[in-house]
């Protein structure tokens, strides 16, 4: 979890970084178009007020060429007015042309002195007009003083050329003022921006170098981070294993006397199985504790994995070791209390020792991890100290695993049937399924060695199911000749963790057409009965029948059946063997017979070998008999002679 949160703070750093270096220059390059949209538009401006200018400074020559025209047409009618008669046609239409170019300049100009002047053209030109007609008709009443009165009609005419001339000088004026105002404008804001500019670059600088810096501190402390989550376990703040292993290669390099201690706490998932893994995380810390707090400044502590410590220790004293050893060990095997509760953990201590054990700290800390295994193994509550021979034994165990695996992929397993008798009339009416193996490693061949190792590696879920398959198939041969047998199988509580197990035997019984009412799942008395209940009344529903095996060698614990009520209980060999020359025993035997039948549950004894032995369990109440009296474990073709034989047989089967 350190670990994501670390990457993610590098990532942020990373992508805030990023960020700045966008940022920054993007500010900057906004900035710089910004003036340049200034410019652009400044000099947008400027055109069209050149463009405006050349048109109106066109209307207004136009407007002057006009009314020049518009004279010579009137002088063109004083000298040819008599032998001319549309020379006074061509003047009016001119007149009327000036006037209207003069209103279309009208409309051109915008600024309001501008109009003002136009204006008083229209007017003069107006005033012309009126003056032009007024000349006329005085001429055609007194064609004498023609000159006279031509020069003051001269004089009218002067007066709107002159207001022409004068609006196309205030055209060019108003053009320059505008030019200028545009220019000073951009001046200022294109200085505006130039200072925004050199502003922003240089905050920008400032800030984009104490932001890196920033970011480079923070890179470091996560390096530093990283580099110490390398070195220490994150729950208990101890070295891990491999930093263990470097700091002891220099003090082996420095020809140091080293003692390495494997602590291996037994039963704290136990507890987390009943209260969680955060009280199991809180019970390795408590521990860890407990031995920083014992530890001396020479030696070195980690944790190596799960509930497991290792500590080397620098000492020449090996009596001295056994002590700091034996204090540690009770240290830390002292009672835990978390979240108002009081745990008893258990603890297993391996020692080994450099250079009378190993040779490197590797193989130091490996002879350690042994020793604290055979401790765990023997139960063990002092201290172990590393021998060869342990060595051995796990090379032995080591071999009976992989035997055992290839036993199984080679089908080297064997199923044997032992019949339950009914012990009145001595008529077979069960058999139990018993595994047995071939192989060439004569010791894995045993029930005892392979089963408990099976359960240790987990084979048994392999195994198991192997052993399911032959049984059924031999099981459904006997149903179809007529047989009237229950089929008892024995499950071990490791197969009943998996989720899949009630639903294997189901579907292989439904496939071998063998009804689950005559399958009986023997379980051995033990702690496990209390943890799966769910397994076991599902089992029940779906018809098959429960029974408790080896009864009475358990936790002796009879509360559970008032929770889990048996169709079936089985007492153990060591009750029956001992009930003839044991009172006590006998009358422990008559006890649980008793029980059971209170409780209506049938009752099978195991281990019957004389017929006093079935006699005294007759006059009890005993159901169902097993054992050599009856029958040795046999193959499936010696139990189908064994059914057609007489009842008789029965008394001694070898």
């Amino acid at each position: 979890m350190t670990k994501i949160v670390s990457q993610l703070n590098i990532l942020s750093s990373r992508h805030s970084l990023l960020g700045s270096v966008i940022a920054g220059p993007m500010l900057i390059l906004l900035l710089a178009l910004s003036g340049l949209a200034v410019e652009m538009r400044f000099l947008s401006d400027h055109h069209n007020l050149l463009k405006q200018q050349q048109v109106l400074a066109h209307a207004a020559a136009e407007l002057n060429i006009a009314l020049k025209t518009q004279s010579q047409l009137w002088l063109d009618y004083l000298l040819y007015q008599q032998t001319n008669v549309n020379s006074w046609n061509r003047f009016r239409s001119q007149e009327r042309a000036t006037l209207a170019l003069a209103n279309k300049l009208l409309v051109q100009v915008e600024k309001d002195q501008l109009q003002s002047d136009v204006r008083s053209i229209i007017y003069a030109l107006e005033i012309l007009r009126i003056t032009y007609q007024e000349k006329r008709s005085s001429l055609l009443q007194n064609l004498e003083n023609f000159s006279e009165k031509n020069s003051t009609l001269g004089h009218i005419d002067a007066v709107p050329g002159a207001l022409i001339s004068e609006l196309y000088q205030k055209i060019h004026q108003h053009a320059n003022e505008t030019s200028n105002t545009l220019r000073q404008q951009a001046l200022k804001m294109t200085g505006l921006f130039a200072l925004l500019l050199i502003a922003a670059s240089v905050t920008y600088s400032r800030w984009s170098t104490r932001h890196t810096q920033r970011f480079l501190n923070r890179q470091e402390k996560n390096h530093q981070r990283v580099k110490w989550l390398l070195r220490h376990d994150y729950l208990t703040r101890l070295l891990t294993r491999s930093q263990l292993i470097q700091e002891t290669n220099i003090k082996i390099r420095d020809q140091k006397s080293l003692y390495a201690f494997h602590f291996s706490l037994s039963n704290v998932k136990d507890a987390a199985q009943s209260q969680g893994h955060s009280v199991q995380d809180q019970l390795i810390r408590i521990a860890a504790q407990r031995l920083l707090a014992e530890k001396r400044p020479q030696d070195i502590l980690a944790r190596s994995i799960g509930e497991e410590f290792i500590l080397v220790a620098e000492d020449d004293d090996s009596l001295a070791l056994r002590r700091y050893a034996r204090k540690l060990l009770d240290k830390i095997e002292q009672d835990f209390s978390v979240a108002g509760f009081r745990y008893q953990i258990h603890c297993s201590l391996g020692v080994s020792h450099y250079p009378e054990h190993a040779d490197s700290s590797s193989e130091l800390l490996r002879c350690a991890d042994i020793a604290a295994v055979h401790a765990r193994s023997l139960k063990l509550q002092t201290p172990c100290l590393y021998s060869a021979i342990m060595s051995e034994r796990i090379r032995q165990k080591i071999e009976l695993v992989n035997d055992l695996k290839s036993a199984i992929t080679k089908n080297q397993l064997t199923v044997l049937f032992q019949p339950q008798v009914d012990i009145n009339h001595r008529n077979i009416v069960a058999v139990e399924v018993l595994a047995r193996l071939t192989t060439n490693n004569a010791p894995l061949n045993y029930p005892d060695v392979f089963i408990p190792l099976a359960e240790e590696t987990g084979l048994i879920h392999v195994l198991g199911k192997a052993v399911c398959r032959q049984a059924i198939a031999h099981f459904e041969t006997w149903l179809k000749l007529g047989n009237e047998l229950t089929l008892a199988i024995n499950v071990s509580p490791k197969q009943l963790e998996t989720s899949d197990f009630v639903d294997f035997l189901q579907t292989l019984c439904r496939h071998h057409q063998v009804p689950t009412q005559k399958i009986d799942i023997e379980l051995t008395e033990s702690s496990y009965i209390d943890s799966h209940y769910p397994q076991l009344n599902r089992l029940r529903e779906l018809g098959f029948r429960l029974s408790i095996d080896d009864f009475g060698t358990g936790y002796s614990n009879l509360g559970y059946l008032s929770h889990f009520v048996p169709q079936q209980l089985k007492i153990d060999k060591s009750f029956i063997d001992s009930m003839t020359h044991s009172d006590r025993k006998h009358a422990l035997v008559e006890s649980i017979v008793g029980l059971a039948k209170s409780q209506n549950i049938e009752v099978v004894a195991e281990g019957i070998e004389t017929e006093i032995q079935a006699h005294i369990l007759k006059r009890m109440g005993v159901d169902i008999g097993q054992g050599y009296l009856f029958s040795r474990p046999i193959d499936a073709t010696s139990l189908q002679t064994l059914l057609n034989q007489p009842l008789s047989s029965l008394q001694r089967s070898v």
